[in-house]
């Protein structure tokens, strides 16, 4: 018994004893956990891959940032993009760079374009449908410059945008109630470079960073560093890396389009999707340019179309074809030769004004969107215009190949990729275009980047054409206040003297440079069939692509292949 009683005791001091040791550690492991949530926390963000954020939340499976990697050819754009996540809070917090150089000490002049990717109330989200919905949803979108641009009141769930009155004075005004105004006579400005920012305490704000190699940069390896400041105090650092490649991308062998309602006009006093002054529609086409989209539609009046198309020549837009969109011109009694005649003298006019331009091939644009009888009811009018020499497109479904697909030269043709379709419209020699696959509106890069880039290009499309870069149903700095119950489309919001672009902007970007990096090899496998090399590797690489690819493997495994093409080409 009393073996028992000691051995009971020293039982019992052990068992105290591990459960003192437990609970010490558990202690040191709140404390440690405690520790960590006061601490500044850098996580990676694959900027293509979309994850909606609300700036409180953080996903859990984001990895804590070591550095970036990035590869790139002359004159192309790309992306990275990381999380500061802070438990305390930090004030006044900037970035800077470090110079980049390689091995021997040369140095890349390499533009790098920070921003915060503001996170704010929209009216929901789906992936084919931009219809708004009375619940608001906080999602990232904007590439801000100045983070106090967009107020967010998350109490009242509403977004305060920051406007110069006439009497040069700030004001917050009330940018998502479906029955706000929007004052007449403001400003609405966001700042030229990042200014600093503020991180609450238990938050995170995303930044973004726009990425640009110059068309005289030298092949090679660059490494710098990015450099996250608190007011004069330098609270991380990180390598980045950057790879020059040495080759240059081809442009891609679809037609990159958008819908584009800008109307060139001296004095604009409001800031919509519509009128704009030579600045602002320089910057909008530029930008567009900057994007890919080499051909957006033109809106403009007979009257002044020779004006902006003259406009657009000195910017550098391609003049080989003018998609020109009248939504009047067909609406109108069809079966009528008198009227029909006063069509095709449009026309005349149209096509007289362009080559006045110096453009080439004009394209008019059909009843918007029309079916079946509507679209047969037009059949005598087209092909009077198209007598002419002028060509017919128009938004429309795979159903019109039954209709007109004879006389259709250009179907844009509305929902999900058809190969079928897409043979169709082919097999009557005229082309077809992606639209609304998804329309813009949707703040998600990836699917841009997906459907406009190697999507389409497996599709058999001959290009895109989706709507719209910029489309207001109210105001556009408002989700909330459309009309017909739609989200404003934009790809970049205006303002009064400049543009703020989005995620889904840079995502559609990132797809027609995956459009490039293919045209790339396209154009490295004839070289090699010419010259007898087999290129069978790279053609199978090629045949089995997938829509549902992973693109970041895609991507570096292009760029694999495409310096394998070099080398093949060196020994020969």
């Amino acid at each position: 018994m009393a073996n028992l009683f000691s051995t009971f005791k020293l039982n019992t001091f052990i068992l105290l004893f591990i459960l003192f040791f437990v609970g010490l550690n558990c202690s040191n492991n709140d404390k440690s956990q405690s520790n960590n949530d006061n601490a500044d926390k850098f996580y990676f963000v694959d900027p293509y891959h979309y994850q909606r954020l609300d700036g409180v939340n953080l996903p859990g499976y984001f990895n804590e940032l070591e550095g970036f990697n990035l590869k790139l050819t002359i004159n192309e754009y790309d992306s990275f993009s990381f999380l500061i996540s802070s438990g305390q809070g930090l004030k006044d917090v900037n970035i800077s760079f470090g110079d980049f150089k390689d091995h021997s000490g040369n140095e890349l002049n390499v533009i790098l374009d920070p921003s915060i990717v503001k996170v704010w109330y929209q009216a929901g989200y789906h992936i084919r449908d931009i219809r708004y919905t009375e619940r608001k949803m906080l999602t990232q979108e904007l590439l801000l410059k100045d983070d106090s641009l967009i107020i967010v009141d998350r109490n009242n769930r509403t977004n305060y945008l920051k406007v110069t009155n006439s009497k040069n004075q700030t004001e917050f005004i009330d940018i998502s109630n479906p029955k706000a105004e929007f004052p007449a006579n403001v400003e609405v400005k966001d700042a030229e470079k990042l200014l600093p920012f503020d991180v609450e305490s238990r938050s995170y704000k995303q930044i973004w960073t726009v990425v640009k190699i110059p068309g005289d940069a030298a092949p090679g390896i660059y490494k710098g560093n990015i450099t996250v400041l608190s007011g004069n105090n330098e609270i991380a650092e990180f390598p980045i890396q950057i790879e020059v490649l040495n080759f240059k991308l081809e442009e891609p062998q679809l037609k990159y389009c958008l819908y584009y309602h800008g109307l060139l006009r001296e004095n604009v006093t409001e800031i919509n999707s519509f009128q704009k002054t030579p600045a602002q529609l320089k910057l909008e086409l530029l930008d567009m340019v900057e994007h890919g989209v080499l051909y957006p539609t033109n809106y403009e009046e007979l009257s002044n179309i020779e004006r902006n198309l003259k406009y657009r020549n000195s910017l550098g837009l391609p003049n080989d074809r003018l998609y020109f969109i009248d939504l009047d011109l067909f609406g109108i009694n069809l079966e009528s030769d008198k009227e029909i005649a006063s069509v095709v003298k449009q026309v005349e006019n149209l096509k007289i004004a362009a080559k006045r331009a110096d453009y080439g091939q004009v394209y008019v644009y059909g009843i918007d969107e029309a079916q079946k009888e509507n679209l047969t009811k037009q059949r005598k009018a087209w092909q009077a215009v198209r007598n002419t020499g002028a060509k017919i497109f128009v938004a429309t479904t795979a159903s019109a190949f039954d209709y007109v697909g004879d006389i259709l030269d250009l179907a844009i043709i509305h929902g999900e990729f058809s190969t079928a379709t897409a043979d169709s419209f082919h097999s009557k020699g005229n082309e077809i275009f992606s639209y609304a696959n998804p329309q813009v509106g949707i703040e998600d890069p990836e699917v841009y980047r997906r459907n406009y880039g190697i999507a389409l290009w497996l599709s058999g499309y001959d290009g895109m054409m989706t709507y719209a870069y910029q489309k207001n149903f109210g105001h556009i700095w408002n989700d909330f206040d459309g009309e017909l119950r739609f989200r404003d489309e934009v790809f970049a919001y205006p303002t009064s003297s400049g543009l703020i672009g989005t995620i889904q902007w840079e995502g559609f970007r990132k797809g027609v440079n995956d459009a490039k990096y293919i045209s790339t090899l396209l154009k490295r496998i004839s070289v090699l069939n010419e010259k007898g090399i087999n290129a069978d590797k790279f053609e199978n690489f090629l045949e089995n692509l997938k829509s549902n690819e992973n693109l970041n493997d895609f991507r570096n495994n292009i760029i694999d292949l495409i310096n394998e093409t070099y080398l093949l080409e060196t020994k020969r």
